[in-house]
């Protein structure tokens, strides 16, 4: 089975906690055939229920209902589904024997409305994308989902991230380290990315204690190439929460300090250093004024425009009719003609 069909999430419900369904798309089902034979011998197995070979018709049942299972990953998978619901395997012994596996196969993503958000206080600018923030919630039994969120420079291809994150309580003390591998990330046409999220051995009521968190990125997956960091580069944020906010309200989500210039260096704010008359900055390519260019035109915060005409926040995500101002996160919306 490859990679793609592991990824297929299966339940028996009709829900999936965490995740909103967008899109149900087919019933599916799969058979694995065991024989005409078989029946008969299993019927006689189970009268002699206590005796030794029993287990070896089990083991076939077993194997017969997971290559269903797995059949059924790959029809969703080729469907252009991401999950299955009302995952039910039966047992047929009419004629030929088989094993029958069927379900939904739907299309879902993550339900953000689940999750709260924390920033992230390093950079390191060796990396041609910057972390904005850590989205977490509970999974339940110890287990938390988190992703990471960002903005990945230029036209590059980030598809993998693997590491290390530590967390700071309240009192200032560090927690012990996440080494986490995001094998999925998703980035929309400026840049601003989003992994998918992975589950993690630790309960959520440990987030909700964290004043602030520094992801340490050990390995990355950009243009099919495996890129080993080794996090010589990285800087600390020294803003407070409301700083941050403020600087990424103006500037957008990568911003890790105010953009500065002067006769020596400018400093961008994407923690790049740039000598003086720079046009753009060699990182993140904005102009000294802050702008990004999408299209010929400079932008401060660029819409998403969706396929129905919403616009999509490309700091908090959220849908809304095209505005000067994002109504959750208060971003604002406008262009500088060149």
């Amino acid at each position: 089975m490859n990679n793609k069909n592991s990824d297929i999430i299966i339940t028996s419900g009709y829900n999936i906690e965490g995740y909103r369904i967008k899109r149900y798309i087919n019933y599916i089902s799969a058979v694995t055939v065991l024989g005409t034979g078989f029946s008969n011998s299993l019927e006689a197995t189970v009268a002699e229920f206590t005796g030794s070979r029993s287990s070896g018709y089990e083991e076939k049942l077993s194997e017969a209902a997971s290559s269903s299972i797995r059949e059924l990953k790959r029809r969703a998978s080729a469907m252009g589904a991401n999950a299955i619901i009302g995952l039910d395997v039966d047992y047929c012994s009419r004629g030929v024997s088989g094993v029958i596996a069927g379900g939904t196969a739907i299309l879902c993503e993550a339900d953000e409305s689940q999750y709260r958000e924390m920033y992230v206080y390093n950079y390191n600018t060796a990396l041609p994308f910057n972390i904005s923030c850590i989205g977490y919630r509970s999974a339940g039994a110890g287990i938390s989902h988190i992703y990471l969120k960002g903005r990945v420079y230029g036209s590059n291809t980030l598809s993998a991230i693997a590491a290390t994150i530590d967390l700071y309580t309240i009192f200032g003390d560090k927690l012990s380290p996440m080494n986490v591998i995001f094998p999925k990330i998703i980035r929309n046409q400026y840049g601003a990315f989003k992994t998918t999220p992975v589950r993690v051995q630790s309960d959520v009521s440990v987030f909700d204690t964290v004043k602030k968190a520094h992801v340490y990125v050990n390995k990355y997956m950009i243009n099919e190439d495996t890129i080993i960091s080794d996090n010589k580069d990285n800087h600390l944020i020294s803003l407070s929460a409301s700083e941050l906010q403020k600087l990424r309200n103006s500037l957008n989500i990568d911003a890790v300090r105010p953009n500065s210039i002067n006769t020596d260096i400018w400093e961008c704010c994407c923690g790049w250093d740039n000598v003086p008359g720079a046009e753009r900055c060699c990182r993140c390519y904005r102009t000294p004024s802050g702008a990004m260019e999408v299209n010929g035109t400079y932008m401060f915060l660029p819409p998403i425009v969706t396929e129905n005409g919403m616009w999509e926040c490309p700091c908090c995500g959220k849908l809304q009719q095209p505005r000067e101002k994002c109504w959750s996160c208060g971003n604002t919306f406008y262009t500088e003609k060149t």
